[in-house]
């Protein structure tokens, strides 16, 4: 082994450890990966010289030659963003090659007669290298699977020696060397003044083959062309270049824990395939102080409860039906994440929707599905591991929120986050623009700082329609009949010196009380059963009428009414006389905008398959607040009558609202984008 160039080698080694370590400290937070590589070289020797050093040579010149060899390595990859990673790689190659010349000339045959005959002789030179190199590499992923490598090459001889021989081919019956031999130059030996480090630069691509997302080790295949720069012998033009094919062993982290899964219930047939169902759970029991009725007494009273239900009235024996209906709407995923001006850290109020969002999809509130859609992305994800979302950092313009560098300061804030929920690099795309390609405008100064609001985000968008699909969300709303009471208290006889106390409770919980006035044995309590029984849960309604002595409670009497239970679970529709009403508020908007894109058409194809020969349509437009009301209401009937003209039903109703009745808070950002919406009503007679 030549050890020459050593101490320039250890130089190299310190400089690369150095760089390698304070990169890492600076993207530490980054998934990486590492890995060992193999495979077979072409090796390709460009020369142009007839000697090495003093070795005797006959050669008119040695030009080139070709080979095979071999060569393997490690590697360390660390990603920058979704796009590019950095690599550093030790590869040990052989650089082996041979080269030829044939020399064509004259010699004197001497067997019978003194004659010239045309003779060959064959200069062969034969060159062992072996090289430990460093590569540090630039990895460009151009699509999934599939990247473009860019780097150098800097090699350490480890291995230098040569053969060189000169041998009479032609004529094969004749001739000879001194001797017996046809060969006269046979040289074995270390290649002279060599370069102790060699440099190269290289390009190649690396196919990576599927796998499971569980899965920690990953295959590939490399090709990679380095072309050197620096000679094997210092002043002798002799260059060495590799096309190099490896098997690539890549091992990286994967995150285990399996996430719950939301639904995308009734949605079209595509995506409603790739989504998994999940079970709904129970409404939770309302939990009050419970309150222990007093003592009974021998003192006659008397109780009477009346019903009233759509200005009827029915007295005598009172029940009461509550009608627990477990209603499951489709609601849209918006695709953005807003930040505060000049920032670039996610807002507290998505941290706190992320974390609800990751432990129950189904009982979120609209704004907190809004607002934890990072979390519900990454379930999805997971759920497909085809899928890539797209991260795109924008901001308002103003002068406190500008600048590339801030957009994308807030598109990484969301990789990382999505990072800590689980999906990596590999799967994002991050970019930047300074601002958004359709931003929200202002004609009226006082709309200014809305409007900066909205546009100070980041964007996402995924190749797979199932990530960023409408999301099921469940809400529990109770009917009460009748739809109140009237209770009414009195004594039987006249007590003086007692005041009257009319209680009313259910489950411990006290829904009323009403005292009489001093001197007055009467009194009435008039309940508003969908108010009055919304948070309470018992199996009755009980009456008690107190007498107050002192300030001493007696129950005098007692009344339960029942209360008969009956829970379903709908979906998207109600009940209403004879129709059955489905609203479906799926269709987003962006700002000032009315033309339909292809997810609207995606969700107007499963609307349609709703649609029934019998079926009543009604399409609501609306707006956010930005804007002047009158323009604000013709918006919302253009967005209306564009649906209404893309659903293709003849007869439609269509209406546009403007910005009245908001769906959520227009103080909000994602409120005011949410609201930018179209409602699709259908009534269908029951047969």
């Amino acid at each position: 082994m030549h050890y020459r160039g050593m101490g320039t080698f250890i130089m190299i080694i310190k400089v690369v450890a150095l760089f390698l370590a304070t990169f890492t400290a600076l993207v530490a937070q980054e998934t990486p990966s590492w890995g060992v590589l193999a495979g077979g070289s072409y090796v390709h020797h460009e020369a142009s010289f007839q000697r090495l050093g003093d070795y005797p040579s006959c050669c008119p010149s040695f030009t080139g030659g070709d080979a095979f060899s071999i060569h393997a390595g490690a590697f360390y990859r660390k990603p920058l963003t979704s796009f590019f990673a950095i690599e550093g790689r030790f590869v040990a190659a052989g650089e082996h090659g041979s080269m030829k010349d044939q020399e064509t000339t004259f010699v004197a045959d001497l067997r019978d007669t003194l004659r010239v005959v045309r003779a060959t002789f064959e200069h062969t030179l034969d060159a062992s290298l072996l090289t430990l190199g460093i590569e540090p590499i630039i990895a460009m992923r151009l699509t999934k699977g599939f990247d473009l490598l860019v780097g150098s090459r800097i090699g350490v001889n480890i291995q230098q020696s040569f053969q060189q021989t000169e041998t009479l081919t032609k004529p094969e019956d004749y001739g000879a060397y001194l001797g017996a031999d046809r060969t006269w130059v046979a040289t074995q030996a270390q290649i002279p003044n060599t370069q102790p480090v060699r440099f190269s630069i290289l390009a190649g691509m690396r196919a990576r083959l599927p796998q499971r997302p569980a899965s920690s080790v990953g295959l590939g295949f490399e090709l990679i062309y380095t072309h050197g720069l620096t000679n094997v012998v210092s002043g002798v033009p002799w260059l060495v270049h590799q096309l190099r094919l490896s098997a690539v062993l890549t091992f990286s982290r994967t995150q285990n824990t399996a996430a719950k899964l939301d639904t995308c219930l009734h949605c079209p047939p595509e995506i409603a395939a790739m989504v998994d169902p999940v079970i709904t759970p129970e409404v939770p029991k309302i939990q009050s102080n419970h309150v222990e009725p007093p003592t009974k007494t021998a003192v006659p009273a008397i109780i009477e409860v009346t019903g009233v239900s759509d200005g009827d009235t029915t007295r005598g024996l009172i029940n009461v039906v509550e009608r627990n209906r477990r209603v499951i709407v489709l609601h849209p995923l918006l695709g953005h994440v807003y930040f505060d001006g000049g920032s670039s850290r996610l807002p507290e109020r998505y941290k706190r929707a992320i974390a609800l969002s990751r432990n129950d999809t189904l009982n979120l509130r609209p704004i907190d599905a809004l607002q934890g859609e990072l979390g519900i992305i990454a379930q999805r994800m997971k759920a497909h591991p085809d899928a890539w979302l797209s991260i795109v950092g924008t901001t308002s313009g103003s002068r406190d929120d500008e600048g590339i560098q801030l957009a994308r300061a807030r598109a990484e804030e969301v990789r990382r986050t999505m990072n800590e929920l689980g999906i990596y690099d590999d799967r994002l795309r991050v970019s930047a623009r300074v601002f958004p390609e359709k931003p929200t405008t202002f004609s009226d100064t006082s709309a200014q700082t809305l409007a900066q609001e909205e546009n100070r985000r980041v964007e996402l968008s995924s190749n797979n329609p199932a990530i960023l699909a409408p999301i099921k969300l469940g809400t529990t709303e109770r009917t009460h009949k009748p739809d109140a009471l009237i209770v009414q208290g009195k004594l039987a006889d006249d007590r003086s010196g007692l005041d009257l106390k009319l209680r009313i409770r259910r489950g411990g919980t006290v829904i009323a009380e009403q005292r009489s006035s001093v001197g007055k044995e009467q009194a009435a309590v008039e309940l508003d059963l969908s108010k009055d029984l919304d948070r309470t849960s018992g199996d009755s309604i009980v009456v008690d009428v107190v007498t107050v002595r002192d300030g001493k409670e007696e129950c005098v009497a007692t009344k339960s009414i029942p209360v008969l239970r009956n829970e379903e679970e709908l979906t998207q529709t109600e009940r209403s006389g004879d129709l059955i009403i489905e609203r479906y508020g799926l269709i987003l908007f962006d700002f000032d905008e009315v033309r339909i894109s292809k997810q609207h058409e995606r969700q107007l194809q499963f609307i349609r398959s709703r649609i029934r020969e019998n079926t009543s349509v009604m399409v609501i437009g609306a707006t956010d607040q930005i804007g002047s009301q009158p323009y604000n209401r013709e918006l919302s009937l253009k967005r209306a009558k564009e649906v209404s003209k893309r659903l293709g039903v003849p007869g439609a109703i269509v209406v546009g609202n403007g910005e009245d009745s908001p769906s959520l808070p227009n103080e909000l950002p994602e409120g005011r984008a949410f609201n930018r919406t179209v409602v699709i009503q259908l009534a269908t007679p029951v047969k």
